[in-house]
């Protein structure tokens, strides 16, 4: 038997960097997944831990170089077609070829950037946030799908947002002020001008002109059924609030259940 094949065989090792480059994974999840796999079978992180400096920034980063062994367990989860390329790399490799040269950060695959970007602003603006904000999430998935991230691409290091308004229930508002319930302040801002009672169980309290300054609609998952449209207030309606409130000949604390029924129906 050669035992200087059989040394040389044994010593080689795959960088977690070679790895990501061969299959096409970002480095930083193929790191992720070879500490879970290395916790998995019992081997110790610091035997096989190394770190390089990435040439643009001039930061080290951790990494991983695998005998061979770790690295085939490693992408046993992987695609059929990604495990294929990983064997036939260490069959070049006990050959003596050299290894891949891997460049310092992963190559962005730019093909539908603009496509990704303009799609997931747009999910971003569907989930109520403002410009900026959308294009910084954006721009996170972008470089999350693509490598790249297209604000930094364009140099733009800060984006100027306003500040993103909330809005609440009636329940946290009236935990919030210590106000007696929700079914008090829905009482309160109906008698106030602010909300109509619109009769559907799907959306029982509709916004009057006055109040959609202070408000908006939101569709709120139901465990075990369908989302009901659900009406939220801005903190702006407090003061409001205090002040007819204050105003009051009757507390809305002491109104009667026949009043009660008389301004918002039954079961109100």
């Amino acid at each position: 038997m050669n035992t200087d094949l059989f040394a040389q065989t044994q010593s080689l090792t795959m960088s977690s960097r070679e790895i990501a480059d061969v299959t096409g994974k970002r480095h930083d999840n193929v790191v992720r997944d070879i500490e879970k796999m290395l916790n998995d079978v019992g081997e110790g992180l610091l035997n096989f831990e190394e770190t390089y400096k990435n040439e643009q920034n001039g930061q080290e980063y951790r990494c991983y170089n695998l005998p061979k062994d770790l690295t085939i367990t490693l992408v046993a989860g992987y695609r059929s077609d990604l495990r294929l390329k990983i064997v036939r790399r260490w069959m070049e490799l006990e050959a003596g070829g050299s290894p891949v040269a891997v460049s310092s950060a992963p190559q962005p695959k730019l093909a539908g950037m603009g496509r990704t970007f303009a799609d997931m602003r747009r999910i971003a603006k569907l989930m109520k946030l403002d410009d900026a904000q959308a294009a910084i999430h954006a721009s996170h998935a972008v470089e999350r799908l693509h490598g790249v991230n297209p604000l930094e691409v364009m140099d733009i290091k800060r984006i100027e947002s306003p500040a993103q308004k909330a809005f609440f229930t009636v329940s946290d508002l009236a935990k919030r002020e210590g106000w007696q319930s929700a079914q008090w302040l829905n009482r309160t801002l109906l008698a106030m001008g602010l909300q109509d009672r619109s009769g559907s169980d799907d959306n029982p309290w509709t916004a009057t002109e006055a109040g959609r300054a202070y408000s908006r609609l939101e569709d709120a998952p139901i465990k075990g059924r369908r989302s009901r449209q659900m009406l939220l207030w801005s903190a702006d309606i407090i003061p409001l609030v205090k002040q007819y409130i204050a105003q009051s000949a009757t507390p809305y604390a002491a109104v009667t259940a026949a009043e009660d029924a008389v301004l918002v129906g039954k079961g109100a």
